[in-house]
């Protein structure tokens, strides 16, 4: 029975066999010998062949001219199609719900449009990414601002990189392997790659990496640290140019790859300064002390094995598909005011040296905020920037 439903898993064989079974119904049989040939239902003699040997129709007869046939077992091959059927039906309803899920209703807009007029949209909806983690607020909030950020469409590069990286058993790959199971976002490990992040090109075929394979897409890559270090460089060249360069066999390819990534390690000594540096959100995650991890441990056992609003994330995404469009605009006074921010930030500082791309994130995620709470940019949302990237660096606000 197993052989049976695996074979008429393949619609070839489904439909040769479904004539068949149709052909039979409506047959009395005289004679053992009796049966039907490949012209009658009509099927390929060849697959014909292959369910004989099978074992699922067996010859009656054979002639100079024809074969006849039969099903060895009438009975069960139709409870085998029938079975199938309900299955389809069944994925395929699934499926219909899914996509009925995504898809973004009046009646959402207008309630992401009056949520967004009570409460902020980053304090709001990073709430909604993995609910049952606890103790990870600036992880969730990072991880929701470069699920907002957008693609660069001006040339400025708009994507938001973050890196999670510290001791292990902290909470990184929960967090990131829900946003993926979620947020249907793609993930890659050293474990689940032969040709890396960029590819290869050695042999007479190029293999895409996760990078170009993605392009334009967000990626997860998960234990960053483990990766090669022409993969690292591939990721440097990703987030600066939007591209990755491939070499072997005496050639040279690059391939598109506005990649926005979301990455996880357990150590950065190995990483280069200019690979940390690209990273909008750099965060250290640790293992909470005594006090902390016994709080978190009392949530965990108080909200085990109960449901927990939208942990399903299907709201949030719905939230993510409707702004993902949305630009948000930039008055030449926010723009004046903004330059006297990061001004007045450089100064504080109080570096020899600077360079502008470092300040670059500000803009960025200062956009990304302002596109989760649909609206222009403003000078407070530079400001919320600049605090979630440097907690201890205290800004005035610019008049």
């Amino acid at each position: 029975m197993e052989e049976l439903i695996e074979i008429i898993k393949k619609p070839e064989y489904r439909d040769i066999l479904k004539r068949a079974v149709k052909v039979e119904q409506d047959k009395e049989w005289e004679r053992d010998t009796d049966g039907w040939s490949y012209s009658d239902l009509p099927a390929d003699p060849l697959k014909l062949n292959k369910l004989v040997q099978k074992g699922i129709i067996r010859i009656t007869l054979s002639t100079h001219s024809t074969t006849w046939y039969r099903l060895s077992n009438l009975g069960e091959t139709k409870k085998a199609l029938e079975q199938l059927d309900i299955t389809t039906k069944e994925k395929e309803e699934k499926i219909k719900k899914k996509i009925s899920l995504m898809v973004v209703t009046e009646e959402d807009v207008a309630e992401f449009k009056q949520i967004l007029q009570k409460h902020d949209g980053l304090d709001y909806w990073h709430q909604y990414i993995n609910p049952k983690l606890e103790n990870m607020e600036i992880e969730k909030k990072a991880a929701l601002i470069s699920l907002a950020s957008p693609r660069d469409k001006f040339g400025d590069r708009g994507r938001i990189h973050v890196l999670l990286w510290g001791d292990p058993a902290t909470g990184k790959s929960t967090l990131v392997r829900w946003v993926k199971e979620k947020m249907s976002v793609s993930l890659i490990s050293h474990r689940s790659t032969d040709v890396g992040l960029t590819g290869d090109m050695t042999g007479d075929e190029i293999t895409m990496g996760a990078l170009p394979i993605n392009h334009r897409k967000h990626l997860i890559i998960e234990e960053l640290d483990k990766f090669k270090g022409h993969d690292r460089a591939g990721l440097l060249e990703c987030m600066e140019d939007g591209e990755v360069t491939l070499t072997g066999g005496g050639k040279q390819s690059t391939f598109p790859a506005e990649t926005t990534t979301v990455c996880t390690a357990n150590r950065i000594d190995g990483f280069t300064p200019e690979l940390i540096s690209r990273f909008d959100f750099s965060i250290e995650c640790r293992i909470p002390n005594k006090e902390k991890g016994m709080q978190i441990m009392t949530k965990i056992v108080d909200g085990w094995f109960r449901e927990k609003g939208e942990y399903d994330g299907i709201k949030l995404r719905k939230f993510l598909t409707w702004i993902k469009d949305y630009e948000p605009a930039i008055s030449n006074n926010v723009r004046d005011k903004i330059a006297k921010l990061l001004a007045q930030y450089i100064n504080k500082r109080n570096v020899k040296e600077i360079d502008p791309r470092q300040y670059e994130r500000f803009m960025r995620i200062g956009i990304a905020i302002a596109r989760l709470n649909h609206r222009d940019l403003g000078l407070d949302d530079v400001i919320r920037a600049i605090e979630l990237t440097n907690g201890d660096v205290i800004i005035n606000k610019v008049e």
